[in-house]
């Protein structure tokens, strides 16, 4: 559902980075752990967009009603 895809998404971030900050890393599944992998590899993925992030803000600042 793309009207809540963004809320949902960083609801679930959160969730991991609060086990990454309380060091709640170390009983991993192998399943678990290759999706720990690319949970960074998406982060660094969206930190390279930052261009297209500013631009979508823009935008928005621009257009809200």
């Amino acid at each position: 559902m793309s009207y809540c895809r963004f809320e949902n998404t960083a609801k679930a971030m959160r969730e991991c980075l609060y086990a990454i900050h309380d060091d709640d890393l170390y009983d991993f599944s192998t399943h678990e752990l290759i999706y720990f992998r690319k949970f960074f590899e998406m982060a660094q993925e969206i930190l390279d967009k930052e261009e297209v992030k500013e631009r979508i803000l823009e935008w928005y600042s621009e257009n809200a009603e």
